[in-house]
């Protein structure tokens, strides 16, 4: 036998013991969270291995933090997540050295400062993100657990939750969140655990989930935002969506789908659009489907003799004046729904509530949990030319002058 045979019946035998004691030592690698105790901080003063905070579909991030607090349980620090403009935020990190087919439980320590709740609160899930999708949180992501307080505490709080892993173990994150509230929360010591199925349905049995759908069915008014007060983005309404996106490609796009100030039927803001059309998302229960029947209402105006409003297959003709319509719908339609405009046509105090029959307009209580911006500067007079002219001959006649 010569030495390289030598060598590596030597190393074989090196490799076999050490298998045989990490199985006898249970020296695998154990779950964790990545930089769960958040001692770690990044450049950006957001914890180490966490996405930055996640506002879904809110587009404006003046006012909204996540970032490494001093105010720590344990340790040196904590996460916070501070929401000033937003109803909701959420982070998520990488969760590693889990076995398929198996129950866990993850922990966390919450401590809030809010000024408003009204629904969900500080919450923690756990999800696998799927390969080839947008975001993390995004479908298809499947959700494995979550966890809602559903109130605030002032004082540090354990909170938990249990899931089982599949047959699948990669692209696990635990996730932590703020959601239907204005103020701070901080989070410290997460860690996950391994656990027996038994152990499981006692965590389950303690720990009861916030149900935010049930609480948000408890508003006569299912729309959140139905009359345009609150647009963390500007002029882009919250919980509407799309109306976004027609900058890109609608010409005269400030002039025809924004909120603004005029002769609203309720509150300061109504909305205007003209030939566009828009989405209500929802929040919630956006995508939970009414078991009995329902009505939407919304008033509308026009000094356009020619516009036409479109809605669940139904077609109305404002006047100038403002003007309640109705749709009835049947059981199974839920408050998520698409609105076409021909002409101009200004909308406000929409309304969708179970029954067959209109009652008087009132607004979503988790309204008050969204703060209104502070009322928009003027949209500057928009330049308006007879004949086609040069760049150079644009700015010599309206930019500013070369120092």
């Amino acid at each position: 036998m010569n030495m390289n045979q030598q060598l590596k019946r030597r190393v074989m035998v090196i490799v076999a013991l050490f298998a045989i004691l990490a199985g006898s030592l249970n020296l695998v690698a154990a779950p964790e969270v990545a930089n769960g105790q958040f001692e770690r901080v990044a450049a950006n003063g957001n914890p180490a291995d966490w996405i930055p905070l996640d506002f879904g579909w809110d587009v404006e991030k003046a006012g909204n933090m996540f970032f490494v607090s001093r105010d720590a349980r344990s340790g040196n620090g904590s996460a916070a997540i501070v929401l000033n403009t937003f109803e909701k935020g959420w982070s998520a990190a990488p969760l590693t050295g889990l076995k398929p087919d198996q129950w866990y439980s993850l922990s966390i320590w919450v401590k809030t400062n809010l000024k408003s709740l009204a629904g969900k609160g500080p919450t923690m899930f756990v999800l696998r993100h799927l390969p080839g999708s947008t975001r993390i949180g995004n479908a298809p992501d499947k959700f494995m657990g979550s966890y809602a307080m559903g109130k605030s505490s002032s004082d540090w709080r354990q909170i938990k939750l249990a899931f089982k892993t599949s047959e699948k173990v990669d692209h696990l994150y635990a996730c932590i969140g703020l959601y239907d509230a204005l103020g701070t929360a901080l989070f410290d010591d997460l860690k996950v655990d391994k656990i027996t199925e038994k152990k499981a349905k006692k965590i389950k049995k303690i720990f009861v989930s916030y149900n935010g759908d049930k609480d948000l069915l408890k508003s006569k008014n299912l729309i959140v935002n139905s009359s345009f007060e609150i647009m963390t983005a500007p002029y882009m309404p919250d919980a509407w969506v799309h109306a976004m996106h027609y900058a890109g490609y609608k010409r005269d796009f400030y002039d025809a789908v924004r909120v603004v100030e005029d002769n609203p039927f309720h509150g300061k803001r109504c909305f205007k659009i003209k030939n566009g059309e828009m989405r209500y998302l929802g929040h919630v229960v956006g995508a939970k489907k009414l078991n009995s029947p329902s009505v939407l209402s919304f008033y509308l105006r026009s000094d356009d003799p020619k516009a036409v409003f479109s809605a669940f297959n139904k077609k109305f003709i404002p006047g100038k004046k403002w003007k309640r319509y109705s749709i009835k719908l049947p059981a199974g339609k839920k408050a998520d729904f698409w609105l076409k405009t021909k002409g101009t046509i200004f909308l406000d105090a929409f309304q969708m509530e179970v029954g067959d029959t209109p009652t008087a307009y009132s607004e979503n209580h988790r309204d008050a949990v969204l703060t209104a911006s502070l009322p928009q500067k003027p949209l500057p007079p928009e330049i308006k030319l007879n004949k086609q002219i040069t760049v150079k001959q644009f700015f010599s006649a309206y930019g500013k002058k070369k120092r």
